[in-house]
This record gives C-alpha cells, sequence and structure tokens, in this order.
C-alpha cells in the first residue's frame, strides 16, 4: 500500500477516510452487505472509535465493525474539501 492508504482498523478516531477498495480476502457476503451500508469505492468514512470496535459514520449511518472487516477495507487519507462520486464528508454532529 502506498503512503496515502492503510486499512480501516489503522485510523486513528476522528479522521475522515475515503475508501479506495474492499479487499477480496472478504467473503461475498460481507462485501454484498457493506455495499447496501453505502460502503462502495469513494465514499467517505469518518472513524469514531477503534476500540472495542471499529466505529464508522457512513452516509449518516453509525456502524460498528469487527476487526477482521475492518483490516478488509482499504482506505485513503481524505483531503479537507475534497468531493469524490458527489460524497462529501460534513462533520460529524451526531445528529442524524
Amino acid at each position: 500500500m502506498s503512503a496515502d492508504t492503510g486499512t480501516l482498523d489503522t485510523v486513528p478516531p476522528g479522521r475522515a477516510v475515503l475508501l479506495a477498495r474492499i479487499d477480496d480476502s472478504l467473503a461475498p457476503d460481507f462485501r454484498e452487505q457493506l455495499a447496501a451500508y453505502g460502503f462502495v469505492p469513494g465514499r467517505a468514512l469518518e472513524v469514531l472509535a477503534q476500540q472495542p470496535m471499529t466505529v464508522v459514520v457512513c452516509d449518516h449511518v453509525e456502524l460498528a465493525l469487527e476487526a477482521s472487516i475492518a483490516r478488509a477495507l482499504v482506505v485513503r487519507m481524505a483531503v479537507r474539501g475534497a468531493r469524490e462520486d458527489n460524497c462529501a464528508l460534513p462533520p460529524y454532529t451526531g445528529v442524524p
């Protein structure tokens, strides 16, 4: 992986990232479930916590992910103000 990419399980809480891809090692049924929640390449994610699970906000939905799933999500650091696939990450306020 390049210097600006990593896996979701390594992103510190409070950071915004863009989903680059889902690793092929993740079972197809998990990949489909993630896609249904909006986890598609280019989607902005905000990491809220890493312990005891990886907690992220994706498309106004807060999800807790097991470590094995978070390790399969390859992300790149978001550039402030960047928009990708018409998906901007607003500041998280806890209000949907």
